[in-house]
């Protein structure tokens, strides 16, 4: 059955409130399909923050004012009608902002998140300073949106631009919109795959969410690094040979294959996540199952030294390659 103007307007009037609700860091829980006095309710919460006043701002404020009006009106109408609202009209196209994203408040149909482990990218990063305020974003809000796991990336495209790949696992099932995790106006898109065709399989759902992270982890090609040249990986969960990380998870070999076969790895790089994972072929031939580890102490040094090592500080993952 087709919804009504009222609920259109209303799940504009969504829309908008999880948007600021995520600039401002105030945790709503309200949803398209919610009870009116749960909107209404929302509605007031975000409007004292975004309230200039209040310390908000006035553009954010007008937005959420227009979209409570328009809900208001579409509801008064549907009352003459006798409660019925007819078929919802032809959504016009939506409008683009200066930087060329969307317009979050232009009614457009949201992805919806409904699990456990999500896969976010966020286009139209600028600088390595721009991926330091997302890594302090990310950390602040752990607790809001309920965040057990994560790992992030920044990244070049091919059209030479930089994105962010975060992979996040929640404490708990989420149901929730996807522009409720909007940075800095930049809103992502959720993927239920870790981007090499992959989805999460129901029956080992943890290996396939590692898998994601191992995603984000690796030094890819395309991989940024900062002035100091640190690769631009941050997180909370690491693979299992960061020793200094609190919380890791066992990579397969097959999953640094898959990456070598989409050619997103170098050479040297593919053969330390080979041996590290000890679990592939590289690592077999190499004497890997001979003794701890395989390789003498010299060996072992002569690897680490050329391994890209993890230093975790301030949540910040930095790789430090070495030359061949």
């Amino acid at each position: 059955m087709a919804a009504s103007a009222a609920q259109l307007a209303k799940r504009a009037l969504v829309t908008v409130l999880l948007s600021l609700a995520a600039v401002y860091k105030l945790v709503i829980a309200v949803k398209r399909d919610s009870a009116d006095v749960e909107v209404v309710k929302a509605f007031r919460r975000v409007a004292i923050k975004a309230h200039p006043d209040k310390g908000g701002c006035t553009a954010d404020f007008a937005r959420l004012s227009n979209a409570r009006d328009k809900w208001d009106a579409a509801k008064k109408e549907c009352k003459k009608n006798n409660g019925k609202g007819g078929r919802p009209q032809r959504e016009e196209p939506q409008p683009e902002t200066a930087n060329g994203l969307a317009d979050p408040d232009a009614g457009r149909k949201e992805f919806r998140i409904d699990a456990t482990a999500v896969l976010l990218t966020y286009h139209g990063f600028e600088d390595v300073q721009h991926w330091r305020r997302f890594v302090r974003h990310v950390e602040q809000n752990q607790g809001p949106w309920k965040v057990k796991h994560w790992c992030a990336t920044l990244e070049a495209t091919k059209k030479g631009g930089l994105h962010v790949h975060c992979m996040l696992q929640f404490s708990g099932r989420v149901d929730r919109c996807s522009r409720f995790f909007t940075f800095e106006g930049l809103a992502p898109r959720a993927d239920p795959c870790d981007l090499l065709g992959e989805g999460f399989c129901r029956n080992k759902m943890q290996q396939s969410i590692n898998r994601a992270m191992f995603y984000c982890f690796v030094d890819k090609l395309g991989t940024q690094r900062d002035e100091e040249g640190e690769v631009c990986v941050a997180g909370n969960y690491w693979p299992c040979w960061v020793e200094s990380a609190a919380k890791t998870y066992s990579v397969l070999g097959k999953w640094n294959d898959s990456l070598w076969k989409a050619r997103k790895l170098e050479h040297q790089t593919y053969e330390s996540y080979a041996f590290a994972c000890r679990d592939g072929v590289l690592f077999r031939k190499s004497g890997g199952a001979e003794g701890d580890g395989g390789r003498d102490q010299k060996d072992q040094a002569q690897f680490l030294k050329a391994f890209p090592q993890t230093c975790c500080g301030g949540g910040v993952a930095c790789h430090v390659q070495g030359g061949s």
